[in-house]
């Protein structure tokens, strides 16, 4: 079982050696792999490209939810608790798979900061973006949902004992 990010390859920022590395890594792991393990559902079409789809299961990073912040952290940037903009993020197709449609998105400065200006004079905004944001975390990322799926994914793999205890 391998947990493959499938794309780390065609991001910019490595040089070709690495890029040729981490390729190398993604195919290797599609065919020695029994089974794929993807963190986002455009990782997961993407390695479908190589093998087939039920070799591979999404399950998401799993994440802790910031719930009590220390108050000197927040007053350093001049926040209250409970009073910040909980996600405003790049507009592309990860992030809004991640955020979900309670997040506020942006393409470029100017954009990102209409969108902060926007939720910043419209506290009633802010309060449904942490109602729906705290409701994704609670569907596709709090630890208890992800360990639940890697536990399942892995019995599955198990050896069945009543082939084993016949031998």
């Amino acid at each position: 079982m391998i947990n493959l990010d499938g794309i780390e390859w065609s991001i910019a920022k490595w040089r070709a050696v690495a890029k040729t590395w981490f390729w190398l890594n993604d195919w290797a792991g599609c065919w020695w792999g029994n089974q794929l393990v993807a963190d986002h559902p455009k990782i997961k079409e993407h390695l479908s490209n190589c093998v087939r789809e039920n070799k591979i299961t999404m399950i998401p990073y799993g994440a802790d939810a910031v719930i009590d912040v220390r108050v000197e952290v927040l007053r350093a940037p001049g926040l209250e608790a409970g009073q910040y903009v909980t996600v405003i993020a790049h507009d592309n197709q990860f992030n809004r798979w991640v955020a979900g449609e309670s997040a506020r998105y942006f393409c470029g400065a100017e954009e990102c900061s209409d969108r902060l200006d926007d939720v910043l004079q419209n506290p009633s905004v802010l309060g449904e973006m942490k109602a729906g944001i705290l409701q994704r975390y609670k569907a596709a990322f709090a630890w208890e949902k992800v360990l639940a799926e890697y536990e399942a994914l892995l019995v599955q793999w198990l050896p069945n004992r009543e082939k084993e205890s016949a031998l």
